[in-house]
């Protein structure tokens, strides 16, 4: 019996381990034909695309200096045979780029010749560099040149070795193009593909930021993030994690972002940190990443020791949200780590995790995963309908029945929908729209990504062959980074990749248009600055996914710590990612990759001079070996010289050593005449040599915070080719007269270039001048005749000097845009000169400040009346946006102030004003700051202030300083006063007897420590919300810590004590310290010795809150304004009392990007009367 029990047991096992035989066998096989497939798919979507190439080296053939020296030469003759050729197979390319995607052939053929076209460009550029050296004049004089020229032996041989490789590329050419006929390839444009820019289509304005008004289908998913993250915490002391999963370009990230700004998760938790994770989870670049996201500053520690420490101060005892965005790592081990050093956060602390992988999210989350599907085909087609019916796309029956066949086919993904939303917003024909419907690419199949790629493909498939190129080359860069447009711009310009305008444009506007271009339609992602223009861009990780796709091993990613150790020998473009020592053997694997042309390195500093100096030796190879480069960025190496053999890199177009510790300027660079990048930012080079004159095609010239620069050599003149110049927080003391024969140049860059005072007096010579950045200057006057930069646009400050300097007047001709700030008013002689400046007329000024500035002899002289005439006739453009009127000393404001006129005015400063009535300022309908400081003639802030009901319905900001004579601030008896305002300063106001209402949506509080007012209303509960305070005036000799902090400690997220200087004993100026309100902690001397041991009570208040307590100590980044050598030397102890509380004051080295002891070595200067609020 056992033993039949054990058969019959032994029977029914291996039936089972059959059946899991054959569903393994089974499954296997779908991998297997999935594998396939996706394969396929990665063939098909791959592309060569050797138009634009093509079309460079034709241009190249074709430029008058490279013609005159062939001819001369004797080359001539293959030359032309070279151009013919190219010119045929051009015809016929886009007939090949397009069927290349069925044809694998043609796809072979197409790579032929591509790689013969590069052979022809670098044999082009060689013979283009022996050209220029020539500097052909007139007919006679260019034929003795070259008779000299080929006299010399080297150059004999040169002569012979082109011909050579030109009649190789020729033959080679010829088969090439003789092949061309079994394809049967037709001439001409086929599909219309061309890009906006080509087809004259205008640019439409974009929004900034995600608002919930541009997403669709997600309400009721963020409600249920919401409420996970919000319920009552059961885990214990462990940290919740949620986790958002789901297929790529759902929109998990905007669904987190959506969640992360939600009113309601931002008054829950203390903290909020923002992380994008992607491929790397390593523990040390995750805890720099968090510590970035807390403290709004660069972290850099010096080991993992400091990093735990630092992440443990910031985070201990408080309730806090990470959102680690992109999580790819299935590693228990590292994430086990990271959750235990996120352990010191308060009880309620979150977790928000966005991933693909269903087992990221099992690995990581307390909870269960939140899968998030995909839309409603209502909802995607309301995403397809935002972008395609845009910019007055007609919305005929037709178009939206086949828009909404196209939208099922996007199977509810957002991403799809928006990318072919963008795509079709430029098409609107029918045929055009159902050509999209109908394309080939529907066909692919594979895993889900690929379900995807084919929509996305589409919009690829319709941009110009430049374009092409340039989104492609984008794959470069590791996924989530986020790109520089000015350094991209340069690099597509290193690599010819811009097409030539036949109208004013140069390269680098066509390079931003290009990059507008693909921003509209979804391929890049944009970051702002604060004025709204463009900075970063980067690419959804589908998009990523699409570009490499599509270029194949042309572009690569080489990162020695993945799986991607190598680079293909074809590979074109490439980055090299090392983030692991030492660099000098990581480094050594580019020795081979001899066709490179873009090497973009991302790397760390080496960390001894042995490991410096073995990659000196290392790029010394490379040079030698990878001469072909046009691009090359060593940013943060380190690098105190170059070698010579750099002298080798002639193709060379693009070199960035920003961040390196050159010390002087390597005389080898002097010798790359093909140059026309050149990036020295953040070195301690201390003089550009005259040989920086030889670079005869260098376009940008990048020379921000080199801190010991103080002069450029008057061969800067020699420069012919250059269009942008940036010398922002140089020590610059003056520009040479030569500049001003750099007749391309259109962009001058002097922000913060303090001991700068005064400008050429040719200046105006620079005719194609567009934009001349002077902020922060301390520039006296303006040269005469400024107003024959007919083209500028940027001009940020404007002095009025004196009878023989630049007047008002000048202003006229200018067609300013965004900021612009008249200062010294009280030098204008005439209304009629004020008159020609026609400020009315200027529709692109968005900011404006008005100044007056008097001493004490010049404001006994005042004319009144003069003053309220000149401000009469400087009526802005109804455009304006801010507007900042200082020491003003008419009695009254202007028509165009009182009545109201500028209706998009959002911010308003009225400073220093000798007014005794203000206008009603309450029925601005859009303005959101209103700050009024010095009107020692206003008593009441009544009806006609708010000028009737439903007034300041938008105003977030108000600050009422040092009105002395304000006695009563009315409420009008509205029922909501001041709905929107959450932020109040109130100083020095001494006769203000009580405040109007409560104030429940304030949120900061700035107030003097003496004000009994504030300090009784604080009391009373005035500011039942109130998260931050600002206190000024605290004499630590004399006052008491103020009652109000020790009992409401517990429950302010941040505050800060602060002085209000005192008034030099010798200042004459009128307005010295009435005139200047004082940030909270400006007093350096009041910080230095907060770490004194006398300050017992001042100290007790800070440690015993400081696990709930976040001390604001971040006056450093106000000094925009002011030059770094103006900090004292007592701030190096700020630093020690900062260490002491447990925060991170790396910001005071960063900001301003020095060394410590550079920092010590800064001449003390007196800063509290040079900061306003």
């Amino acid at each position: 019996m056992p033993c039949i029990f054990r058969a019959e047991q032994y029977r029914k096992k291996t039936i089972q381990m059959d059946m899991v035989y054959t569903l393994t066998k089974q499954h296997k096989d779908r991998n297997l034909r999935k594998a396939r497939r996706v394969t396929n798919n990665t063939e098909i979507m791959a592309e060569i695309v050797a138009t634009s190439l093509l079309k460079f080296v034709s241009d190249q053939l074709a430029t008058k200096a490279l013609s005159e020296f062939a001819l001369l030469t004797g080359a001539d003759k293959e030359l032309r045979k070279l151009e013919r050729t190219l010119s045929t197979i051009q015809d016929v390319l886009e007939d090949a780029e397009t069927r290349q995607v069925k044809e694998r052939a043609l796809r072979s053929w197409l790579r032929k010749l591509k790689d013969l076209a590069y052979e022809a460009d670098d044999v082009l550029d060689d013979f283009a560099t022996k050209a220029m050296k020539l500097k052909p004049g007139i007919e006679a004089d260019m034929k003795e040149k070259v008779r000299t020229f080929l006299s010399i032996p080297k150059n004999i041989a040169f002569r012979r070795k082109i011909s050579l490789r030109v009649k190789e590329i020729n033959h080679k050419l010829d088969e090439v193009a003789e092949e061309r006929s079994k394809f049967h390839l037709k001439e001409g444009s086929l599909m219309g593909n061309s890009s906006k820019l080509e087809s004259g289509l205008v640019r439409e304005g974009t929004g900034s930021f995600i608002t919930e008004s541009e997403v669709y289908g997600r309400e009721e998913d963020k409600e249920k993030i919401v409420s996970l993250l919000l319920k009552p915490f059961t885990h214990g002391s462990e940290i919740g994690v949620v986790s958002i999963v789901g297929l790529g370009g759902l929109g998990k990230t905007t669904l987190a972002q959506l969640v992360y700004n939600d009113e309601r998760v931002r008054d829950r938790f203390e903290k909020q940190m923002w992380v994008c994770v992607s491929d790397e989870f390593e523990i040390r670049r995750l805890i720099g990443l968090i510590m970035e996201s807390v403290t709004g500053s660069e972290f850099s520690p010096t080991n993992m020791d400091t990093m735990q420490l630092s992440l443990a101060k910031q985070l201990q005892g408080k309730r806090f949200l990470l959102v680690l965005d992109d999580v790819w790592s299935e590693s228990q081990e590292k994430w086990d780590k990271l959750r235990t050093l996120l352990a010191v956060g308060g009880k309620g602390s979150q977790i928000l995790v966005t991933t693909r992988s269903e087992r990221v999210a099992s690995i990581m989350g307390t909870v269960s995963p939140y899968r998030l599907l995909n839309l409603t085909l209502n909802d995607c087609w309301l995403v397809f309908e935002r972008r395609a019916f845009a910019m007055g796309v007609e919305r005929n029956s037709n178009l939206i029945e086949i828009g909404r066949e196209i939208v099922k086919k996007c199977g509810g993904v957002p991403l799809a929908a928006k990318a072919l939303g963008s795509l079709l917003r430029f098409k609107r024909t029918e045929s055009g729209w159902l050509a999209v419907k109908d394309s080939e690419l529907w066909k692919l199949s594979g895993d889900e990504n690929y379900e995807i790629l084919p929509a996305l493909k589409l919009s690829y498939d319709h941009l110009s062959s430049f374009l092409k190129q340039c989104f492609t080359y984008c794959s470069i860069f590791p996924k989530d980074y986020e790109i520089d447009v000015n350094i991209l711009v340069n690099l597509w310009h290193a690599e010819g990749f811009l097409k030539p305008s036949d109208g004013q444009m140069d390269l680098q506007q066509i390079g931003l248009q290009y990059v507008d271009e693909l921003l509209e339609r979804s391929l890049f992602q944009k970051s702002m600055d604060e004025g709204g223009v463009v900075r970063e861009i980067k690419m959804h990780d589908l998009i990523h996914d699409l570009a490499r796709s599509i270029a194949g091993d042309e572009c690569s990613i080489v990162d020695p710590s993945s799986s991607n150790k190598t680079l293909s020998q074809n590979s074109r473009y490439a980055s090299f990612i090392c983030n692991e020592k030492p660099l000098s053997a990581s480094l050594q694997s580019l020795y081979d990759a001899k066709k490179l042309r873009t090497l973009y390195l991302h790397a760390k500093a080496a960390e001894n001079k042995e490991e410096e100096k073995r990659v000196n030796e290392v790029l010394d190879s490379i040079a030698s070996n990878v001469n072909l480069l046009r691009a090359l960025r060593l940013t943060r190496y380190p690098l105190k010289s170059l070698p010579d053999s750099f002298k080798k890199l002639k193709h060379l177009r693009y070199l960035d050593l920003s961040n390196t510790s050159l010390d002087s300027f390597p005389p080898c660079i002097s010798t790359l005449q093909n140059l026309k990048t050149l990036n020295l930012s953040s070195t301690n080079i201390e003089s550009i040599p005259d040989s920086i004159g030889n670079l005869c095609n260098l376009s940008t010239l990048d020379l921000r915070y080199c801190s010991h620069l103080s002069s450029l050599p008057s061969s800067i003149g020699q420069l012919k080719s250059l269009l942008e110049i940036d010398l922002s927080r140089s020590r610059i003391k003056s520009l040479p007269e030569s500049i001003c024969v750099l007749s391309n140049l259109h962009t001058l860059t002097l922000r913060d270039c303090y001991f700068i005072h005064e400008l050429p007096q040719n200046i105006c010579n620079i005719n194609r001048l567009i934009h001349l950045d002077i902020h922060g200057t301390q520039l006296i006057c303006l040269p005469r005749r400024l107003g024959k930069l007919s083209q500028l646009q940027t001009l940020p400050i404007f002095i009025r000097g004196g009878e023989e300097d630049c007047s008002l007047a000048e202003l006229g001709s200018l067609k300013l845009e965004g900021e612009l700030r008249i200062k010294a008013l009280q030098r204008v002689t005439s209304v009629d000169e004020v008159k020609a400046a026609h400020l009315n007329e200027k529709r692109g000024i968005r900011v404006l400040s008005l100044s007056w500035e008097f001493n004490q002899k010049e404001f006994d002289c005042v004319n009144i009346y003069q003053a309220e005439d000149v401000l009469q006739n400087l009526q802005p453009h109804n455009n304006l946006k801010e507007l900042e009127i200082q020491c003003y000393v008419g009695r009254c404001f202007p028509h165009w102030i009182m009545n109201l006129s500028l209706s998009n005015l959002a911010r308003l400063t009225l400073s220093c004003c000798m007014c005794e009535k203000l206008p009603a300022l309450g029925q601005l309908p859009q303005l959101e700051y209103l700050n009024l400081a010095v009107l020692p003639l206003i008593k009441q802030l009544g009806s006609d202030f708010y000028g009737g009901p439903n007034s300041f319905p938008l105003l977030k900001e108000l600050g009422l300083n040092d009105m002395t004579e304000l006695e009563e601030w009315c409420n009008v008896g509205e029922e909501q006063f001041l709905p929107c305002l959450h932020k109040l300063s109130l100083f020095d106001c001494p006769k203000l007897k009580e405040l109007p209402s409560n104030f429940p949506l304030v949120t900061t509080l700035k107030m003097n420590v003496d004000d009994k007012l504030l300090l009784s209303s604080l009391q009373n509960g005035a500011f039942p919300n109130l998260k931050e305070i600002t206190m000024q005036n605290f004499d630590e000799e004399e006052d008491q810590m103020p009652e109000i902090l020790t009992e409401r400690a517990e429950s302010l997220a941040r505050w800060s004590l602060g002085s209000k200087p005192k008034p030099k004993e010798d200042d004459s100026t009128i307005m010295s310290s009435s005139c200047i309100c004082m940030s909270p902690i400006h007093c350096l001397a009041l910080l230095c010795s907060l770490g004194l041991p006398q300050h017992d009570q001042l100290l007790q208040c800070f440690f015993a809150t400081a696990s709930s307590l976040e001390l604001e100590l971040s006056f450093l980044a106000e000094f925009s304004q002011v030059m770094f050598h103006h900090i004292p030397r007592e701030a190096n102890r700020l630093a020690d009392f900062c260490a002491k509380l447990g925060i991170s004051c790396s910001f005071i080295w960063q900001e301003f990007e020095l060394a410590p002891p550079e920092f010590l070595e800064i001449v003390q200067d007196d800063l509290a009367s040079m900061i306003p609020l």
